[in-house]
């Protein structure tokens, strides 16, 4: 979804996902339906990914809901590429991908899409080669950052020009927006500010080589960051909270929570974590109320109309509540 959204862990999460899938589970043809984010507009949920197929390019996954529920696939059409990220603003759903490891017998190229009802869409073009892994959106405005770090912004969805570039662009993990700015993170000791991506300022987090996921939810920037110490074949990872109300100072301190996609509604939170599903009420604490098939990750949570949608690898989870789940899986019938 994108203010949640995501490749958000995706290349460390989903090599552990499909390690514990492919002995003899999933598809027998060896397909892993993996979608990456999900996010809600207009009264439709739309959730994006692509199809892992053995010993083939992977293909685009790009599905729509309008209870959570039903759902519809609309890529027949689409550019043979993985997408990777989705957001909505604006009355316009932005969907962006290029498959990050392309074959010999498929190259990788950017894809940027719109579409006014999530059924329909249309390619945008960028001024760029690179595939494209995060859009977010947030004060009116759309930004999409590329593989190599530059970012691109639009305030109508369709029409974009260049910004600023992040020096290390490819670490990025994730775009966040609250507080009036946005805030790119991923596989650095810090975090990346901007209020309209024209220009950064980097935010130093102590004693975090890297975040791992982060969210503006209940009124602040919150995530998860990791250090690793001791010797590489045995190394020691501590986990650290990570905090912002404003984007401009960050807290740290040892602890964790799920965050794998994390959504709001009612005073409920709801998150996943692995192949499980968390709900918090109130500000208390995370219990578990869903466990995937077959281990399967969950990636991303969207909410709309009162209604919790989670998607990861070969399902969808769809609850009214956070605490009762309705499981969708994949592929559809």
């Amino acid at each position: 979804m994108a203010p949640t959204n995501r490749l958000s862990c995706i290349s460390l999460l989903l090599s552990a996902a499909l390690a514990t899938s492919a002995c003899g589970e999933g598809e027998t043809d060896g397909t892993q339906h993996v979608l990456v984010s999900v996010t809600h507009g207009e009264g439709r949920f739309v959730a994006v990914g692509y199809d892992e197929i053995e010993r083939a390019d992977n293909q685009p996954l790009l599905m729509s809901s309008t209870d959570g529920l039903s759902w519809t696939r609309h890529d027949a059409s689409l550019p043979r590429q993985e997408l990777h990220d989705i957001t909505f603003g604006n009355g316009v759903f932005v969907a962006v991908g290029g498959t990050a490891h392309p074959t010999a017998t498929g190259a990788s190229i950017p894809v940027a899409l719109a579409s006014d009802d999530g059924v329909a869409w249309t390619r945008i073009n960028l001024p760029t080669t690179e595939p494209l892994r995060h859009v977010g959106f947030g004060g009116g405005l759309f930004v999409i950052i590329d593989h190599a770090g530059q970012t691109f912004v639009s305030t109508d969805g369709r029409n974009f020009t260049a910004a600023a570039a992040i020096p290390d662009g490819y670490s990025i993990s994730g775009i966040a927006f609250g507080a009036g700015q946005f805030v790119f993170w991923g596989f650095h000791p810090g975090v990346y500010v901007s209020p309209d991506a024209q220009a950064f300022t980097e935010k130093p987090l102590v004693d975090v080589q890297e975040v791992h996921c982060l969210h503006f939810a209940a009124g602040q920037f919150q995530g998860v960051g990791m250090t690793s110490t001791g010797a590489d074949e045995q190394p020691i990872a501590t986990k650290f909270v990570v905090t912002s109300e404003t984007a401009d100072t960050w807290a740290t301190k040892i602890g964790s929570f799920p965050c794998q996609g994390l959504a709001e509604s009612n005073d409920v939170l709801v998150a996943g974590s692995g192949d499980q599903l968390y709900r918090s009420v109130g500000g208390n604490d995370f219990e578990v109320t869903h466990t995937a098939a077959e281990r399967h990750e969950r990636l991303d949570v969207a909410v709309g109309g009162g209604v919790f949608v989670a998607v990861g690898v070969d399902e969808i989870d769809t609850s009214p509540d956070g605490r009762t789940w309705t499981v969708t899986p994949l592929p559809l019938p």
